[in-house]
């Protein structure tokens, strides 16, 4: 999607999967909705299939579709990610554990953030309103001091890399 550049999307609906988009059918739904508005969509998930993949890659091209997905893989790194990028998005975590279904929560209406911008090795998000990464900050900052009290080193690497992705490294001016 990306080939060595920088794509940068405003008002993008997006939809937090925490789990794995095996067939295309799952977000059939979706794909209707997107192809009728041509607007940007991110999903973002663990994985998602060669088949997923490619109809959304190969509809992208097209132009008949402007969806991203990002997968984020599983591993201690990115375990509570998703959760993080629903924070920062605005979206409901889709979830399994929770009973939820792929197919019926891609129907609801997408979280919209106001700018997305993804290049090979990032991907940078522009909320609408910040009030919930602030508390989700303030929460692991907590969690932080807590793993650092009980001398728990490798959970604070984790809460630092987290806090670091939630926290803003640049300063937008407009004029």
């Amino acid at each position: 999607y990306i080939q060595n550049k920088e794509c940068r999307f405003n008002d993008v609906r997006c939809f937090v999967l925490d789990g794995f988009v095996e067939s295309v059918g799952e977000i059939h739904h979706l794909l209707e909705s997107a192809a009728k508005n041509n607007l940007p969509h991110v999903i973002f998930a663990r994985h998602f299939s060669e088949d997923v993949d490619s109809t959304l890659l190969y509809n992208f091209k097209r132009g008949t579709l402007n969806i991203i997905p990002v997968s984020v893989g599983f591993d201690e790194n990115t375990l509570n990610i998703l959760n993080d990028i629903s924070i920062c998005t605005g979206s409901e975590l889709v979830s399994s554990l929770k009973g939820d279904l792929i197919s019926a929560a891609v129907q609801n209406d997408p979280a919209i953030v106001r700018k997305i911008t993804i290049s090979k090795n990032t991907i940078s998000i522009v909320a609408k309103d910040n009030s919930m990464i602030k508390s989700q900050l303030r929460y692991l900052n907590d969690k932080r001091m807590k793993s650092t009290e009980h001398k728990q080193v490798d959970l604070v690497e984790i809460f630092d890399k987290r806090i670091k992705s939630l926290s803003s490294g640049k300063i937008e001016i407009k004029i």
